[in-house]
């Protein structure tokens, strides 16, 4: 019998995080645990961590592993009367220290990305339209001030750093719109969606074996040269998030995401371990090990039209799952992972960073539906028994314009 993800999260990890990991003076997230769980003091706290620990939390009420809305409420509360910009500007801060003052006022792509996330899950936790108008005011500041026309998608940060621009924020833009589209499907999300995996298909794949690229300049040129390397974390993701957007669109699963999943999955060693960046030739260019591509690498081998058994490489999921608690959740303190490993599976990392435990439950979702445990009890029945704040409760004098009321 293989190891249980659900039980591991139920059992362990949820608790853990939600106790340990939150911090109830401030009603934020703590960034990280050291090895002995116990929190990181004095770290600033990212929007991207908050957001991605609201998601976690709220789908473990939703689900009812957990329960964390409570939890989830409390962080949406603070994320945003932290984060979000309350002069008119629009968006939300990078960062904000251990009492909840800004910190890093930047606007980055990726880190609003994953503000979306979190309000999309937060609509469907209570069923409240509050979430989604915040998610639209935020998407009308990422159209008027870090849209980019002449190239498609958006710049990377504001104000800018002349650091170029990435193809990971814009992914987990289109994850943050089809959940959005999952809490309301009639406000345009899965279209916006559908138009930034355009914008992938004609930029970011490239070379003769069509790999996803990760860095390039403004005008989305990339930044190295053939062989191209990738990281097969993200084909992985892609190839569950086009599967994603097929379903909610009901249209055939596109053969890119196909793609995406065979040039991924050739990197899976017999063991289950994957290396965070190999090229288009097969060469590895970085055999260190990270958490999170494992967890993908699962989420996007549940889908229904992956075959069962890869050629040569029989059973390499359960390999995988092995692996993941071998290696990144078994060795450490309870409730707890590994985040990275050296070449040999030797520990590199020195603390336990919360943005691991977002990977960990969508792979625990993925793993419990495909094998039908899963008891998804409905988000409209969980709505219309919603226990949460009203959404006028939440901060009084709050005008979605950002302006006093």
């Amino acid at each position: 019998m293989r190891p249980d993800l659900v039980a591991w999260l139920r059992e362990s990890a949820l608790p853990l995080w939600a106790g340990s990991g939150f911090d109830r003076r401030t009603g934020l997230f703590h960034e990280a645990l050291d090895r002995d769980a116990r929190p990181i003091d004095g770290a600033a706290r990212r929007l991207m961590v908050q957001a991605r620990q609201i998601h976690v939390f709220a789908l473990a009420e939703i689900r009812g592993w957990y329960p964390g809305g409570e939890c989830a409420e409390r962080a949406a509360q603070e994320m945003l009367a932290c984060f979000m910009d309350q002069g008119g500007g629009g968006g939300f801060a990078f960062s904000v220290d251990a009492d909840g003052a800004v910190r890093d006022s930047g606007r980055d792509l990726y880190a609003q990305a994953f503000a979306l996330f979190a309000l999309a899950w937060m609509a469907r936790l209570t069923g409240r339209s509050f979430y989604l108008d915040i998610a639209d005011a935020t998407l009308n500041f990422l159209d008027t001030r870090m849209a980019l026309p002449e190239t498609g998608g958006y710049r990377e940060s504001l104000p800018e750093g002349g650091g170029g621009r990435r193809q990971n924020p814009h992914m987990h833009l289109v994850e943050a719109l089809l959940a959005l589209h999952e809490a309301c499907p009639d406000r345009g999300y899965a279209g916006r969606a559908g138009q930034l995996i355009g914008l992938m298909e004609r930029r970011f794949l490239q070379g003769a074996g069509r790999v996803l690229v990760e860095f390039y300049d403004e005008r989305l040129v990339p930044l190295q040269t053939p062989p191209y390397a990738f990281e097969p974390g993200h084909h992985f993701e892609w190839a569950w998030l086009l599967t994603e957007h097929a379903r909610l669109t009901a249209r055939p699963v596109p053969t890119l995401a196909r793609h995406l999943y065979q040039v991924a999955e050739a990197t899976v060693a017999l063991d289950g371990s994957i290396p965070d960046l190999t090229d288009e030739e097969g060469n590895v260019r970085a055999g260190t090990t990270r958490l999170w591509p494992h967890t993908e690498a699962l989420r996007a081998a549940m889908l229904a039209w992956t075959p069962r058994c890869a050629t040569g490489r029989a059973h390499w999921r359960e390999n995988v799952i092995a692996l993941l608690f071998a290696r990144f959740l078994g060795p450490a303190h309870q409730g707890c992972w590994i985040d990275r490993t050296d070449e040999e599976g030797h520990p590199l990392s020195l603390t336990v960073p919360a943005s691991s435990l977002y990977h960990l439950v969508g792979a625990a979702c993925r793993l419990a539906q495909f094998d039908r445990v899963g008891r998804d009890q409905g988000d409209a029945a969980r709505a219309s028994q919603s226990r949460w704040l009203r959404p006028e409760s939440l901060l009084p004098g709050l005008r979605l314009d950002g302006g006093p009321a």
